[in-house]
Parts: C-alpha cells; sequence; structure tokens
C-alpha cells in the first residue's frame, strides 16, 4: 500500500515538473526577425516594428537603416525580467541596444559585421507594468540591415 502511495506521489511530482517545463516553454514569445527591403527612399518604419523615438537624423540607403545621434525603438513591448538575445544584422558604427531603461550594449564597428548580445530585460519608465521595449540607438552614426529579437527563457 506505501509502495502504491509513493509512486502515485512519484509519478504526480514527474507530471507537474513536465508540466511546468511545457508551460515555461508555451510563454515563450515568437522571434520578431525583420531584414530591411527599402523599395522607397522614405520607407514605414512601422512596417519593420520600429519607431522613430528621437533622433536628429534617419535615413535610408539601400537596405540599410542609418540614424544619427538617436534611437528607433521596437514597437512590440515584451515581458520584463526574460533573456532576450537581439542580433544586428550588418550593422556598422557606434550603434548601442537599449533594453527598457538600460544601454545594455555599445558596439563601435569600424567594417559592416553581424553582432548580437545577450540579456536580461529590464522594467522601461513608459511602458506596462510588466513589459518593456528593445530599442537602437546611435551616439554618432550608424547602421544596420535588419534586426533579430529572441526570448531565450
Amino acid at each position: 500500500m506505501k509502495k502504491n502511495l509513493l509512486l502515485s506521489v512519484l509519478f504526480m511530482a514527474i507530471l507537474s515538473v513536465g508540466g511546468l517545463f511545457v508551460n515555461n516553454q508555451a510563454t515563450k514569445a515568437a522571434p520578431i526577425v525583420e531584414d530591411f527591403n527599402f523599395e522607397t527612399s522614405a520607407p514605414n518604419l512601422a512596417k519593420y516594428h520600429l519607431v522613430d523615438m528621437w533622433s536628429d537624423k534617419v535615413e535610408f540607403k539601400g537596405n540599410r537603416l542609418t540614424i544619427t545621434d538617436g534611437r528607433v525603438g521596437n514597437v512590440i513591448e515584451l515581458p520584463v525580467n526574460h533573456k532576450y538575445k537581439v542580433t544586428l544584422k550588418k550593422a556598422q558604427g557606434k550603434l548601442t541596444i537599449f533594453g527598457g531603461i538600460l544601454d545594455v550594449k555599445h558596439f563601435d564597428l569600424a567594417n559592416q559585421e553581424t553582432v548580437d548580445y545577450s540579456f536580461v530585460l529590464q522594467k522601461g519608465t513608459i511602458e506596462g507594468p510588466k513589459t518593456a521595449k528593445i530599442s537602437f540607438g546611435s551616439y554618432g552614426t550608424s547602421s544596420f540591415s535588419g534586426y533579430t529579437i529572441e526570448q531565450l527563457n
């Protein structure tokens, strides 16, 4: 009898842990993948889930977005306290990735290269109580040809 009870408790514990794992996996946001393909000289940033937050100049050259002394933000609010990986494709210049209220990573790239950085997203000042936005900015001039935001946990 005790053996059956012990086996039942063990089986329920395994199911509970497995259920937590499955539920945790289900809460991951789908990756945001944007590759720029500008048909006009002034494309709609919203098409790429971006907004000009403040900048001296945002311009489009070929399939590259160039930012001068400013920031463009991803418009999708993401859950905070999760780890994200941001990849900037063919990035060049003095570029910073912002997550919530923090400047999380700065790059100073002489040549075009794809770079990525993983970090835990922290609460911003404007977004909802449990969300924040990731943005890309430049202290100087920078450019990139697309980006990916992937939730890791």
